[in-house]
């Protein structure tokens, strides 16, 4: 009896959908129990089931700031899917950061935006980078 209430619980609850509006200048990756299903482009609208899915939104341009501001860096996804699959919930800046420490411990300076430039190109992420910035 216990075992039929789940299944009918859990058949229900994936059986109630939401539409998610995904905007102009963001991805909208779908995720199922963590595992991501689909991604799209915006501005697009996503279904998805009640608790079991979820839905990331990842921005298609991005643009942060290191060493207080003497560098801009600006990058486009390419990818959303692998880029999630590779960054997750982490920021570029976390990443980066721990880069350039331990590049530091190892007597490697970063002296221009183009060190930086091979850093973020070392992690293999799917992004354009804007090299005029």
């Amino acid at each position: 009896m216990k075992l039929l209430f789940i299944v009918c619980t859990l058949v229900f609850l994936s059986a109630c959908s939401k539409t998610i509006d995904i905007p102009k200048e963001e991805y909208g990756v779908l995720l199922r129990l963590g595992e991501i299903q689909s991604s799209v482009s915006g501005p697009a609208t996503l279904e998805k089931a009640f608790l079991i899915e979820s839905v990331r939104f990842i921005e298609k341009k991005k643009k942060f700031e290191l060493g207080n501001g003497k560098y801009i860096i600006e990058y486009e996804i390419l990818d959303p899917e692998e880029y999630y699959k590779l960054m997750g919930n982490r920021s570029m800046e976390e990443i980066l950061e721990k880069r350039i420490a331990k590049q530091a411990l190892n007597g490697k300076a970063i002296n221009s935006k183009y060190d930086l430039f091979e850093i973020i190109d070392s992690i293999k992420l799917p992004i354009k980078l804007e090299k005029n910035s």
